[in-house]
């Protein structure tokens, strides 16, 4: 991800006549960006959801000990 950053602030500082919405390293840039924040929220959520299930089974075997 922090490649992704660079290469985001070092498109954006380039010195250019293009205007933003024609300058097709950034949009290339800012699409794998948002695809890969997409997928990182994703595998939050997985996360988060194998966290209760394993919080809920030592649960469980709290009982029997």
């Amino acid at each position: 991800m922090s490649e992704l950053e660079d290469l985001l602030l070092s498109e954006l500082s380039k010195d250019t006549d293009i205007p933003l919405v024609d300058n097709e390293p950034l949009i290339t840039v800012l699409e794998t960006a948002k695809a890969k924040s997409v997928e990182i929220a994703e595998s939050l959520e997985v996360a988060k959801e194998t966290g209760a299930s394993i919080d809920a089974n030592r649960l469980e075997y709290t009982k029997v000990a």
